[in-house]
C-alpha cells in the first residue's frame, strides 16, 4: 500500500490491470524519497558487514564431490566427475581443464638435482628435518623479500599452518650492495664469494643445519640454476 500512498491513493483494495501496476511501480520508484529508495541496498550492505564480523562457524552440511579418481587417458590428470564437460555423459566423461582431450602436450618434469632430490624423498634424519623447515630454506635462498601484512590469528591451536594476508602482496628488491653495518641478504648474497655468502646465510638462520645449507648453495651456484651461476659474471 506504500506505493499507493506515495501517489495519493486511498488505502483501499483496488484491482488494476497488470501493465498498469508495472507503470505505477516504476513511477513510485522514481518519485519515492531518496532515503526510501536506498534503504534496501543499505540494509543489505549492513547485513553483510555484520555477517563478516561474526566468528566462523562450520556449516551444518558440506558439499562432498567424492573422490578425485577419474584419470584422463592422455595426460593422466585426475578429476572429479563434477568437473566433466556438460556435453559429455557420466558414463563417458570428458574434461577440458587439463590437456583438452590430448591436444596439449607437456614434457614430463625432470627430477630435481642432488642433493635436493634426496632431501625431498629420503627418510633419513637430515631429509626429514629439511622438509619440516623447507620454508626457512626457501626464504634463505630467495632473491627478494616478501612484503605482506600477515594475519597470525588463524594459526592458534592445532592443525597445518595457514598463510593469510591483509591487503596487497608484493616483493621488495633493494640495492645489490648492503647498507653500512648490515649483512647482505637475498639477491646481494649471489654476488659474494661462496664462503662469505654461506657464513652470512647461517648468521641470519642459525637454527638451520649448516651442512644442508652448504649443499643447497653449491647446487644452486654450480648446477641447478643458470640464473644463479651467471649473476657474478654479469656484474
Amino acid at each position: 500500500m506504500r506505493v499507493m500512498e506515495w501517489l495519493g491513493y486511498p488505502k483501499t483494495k483496488v484491482i488494476f490491470p497488470q501493465n498498469f501496476i508495472h507503470s505505477i511501480t516504476h513511477t513510485a520508484r522514481q518519485t519515492a524519497p531518496q532515503g526510501l529508495r536506498q534503504r534496501p541496498a543499505q540494509q543489505r550492505t549492513r547485513n553483510l558487514f555484520r555477517a563478516a564480523r561474526q566468528p566462523y562457524v562450520d556449516p551444518p552440511h558440506r558439499n562432498d564431490l567424492g573422490r578425485m579418481d577419474i584419470a584422463r587417458p592422455h595426460c593422466g590428470a585426475l578429476h572429479w566427475l563434477a568437473e566433466k564437460l556438460s556435453s559429455s555423459s557420466k558414463s563417458s566423461p570428458k574434461f577440458g581443464t587439463c590437456c583438452n582431450s590430448g591436444k596439449v602436450h607437456l614434457a614430463p618434469l625432470e627430477d630435481p638435482p642432488e642433493p635436493l632430490r634426496r632431501l625431498l624423498t629420503s627418510d633419513d634424519r637430515n631429509a626429514i628435518k629439511f622438509r619440516d623447515e623447507i620454508w626457512k630454506f626457501t626464504r634463505a635462498f630467495a632473491f627478494t623479500s616478501l612484503g605482506v601484512q600477515e594475519d597470525h590469528s588463524v594459526n592458534q591451536g592445532r592443525g597445518p599452518p595457514v598463510f593469510r594476508i591483509s591487503g596487497e602482496l608484493h616483493h621488495r628488491s633493494g640495492a645489490l650492495a648492503p647498507s653500512d653495518g648490515r649483512l647482505p641478504r637475498y639477491a646481494q648474497l649471489y654476488i659474494y664469494e661462496p664462503r662469505a655468502a654461506l657464513e652470512s646465510r647461517m648468521r641470519q638462520n642459525e637454527e638451520l643445519d649448516d651442512d644442508i645449507m652448504k649443499s643447497l648453495q653449491e647446487m644452486l651456484t654450480h648446477s641447478a640454476s643458470p640464473i644463479c651461476s651467471s649473476v657474478p659474471s654479469c656484474l
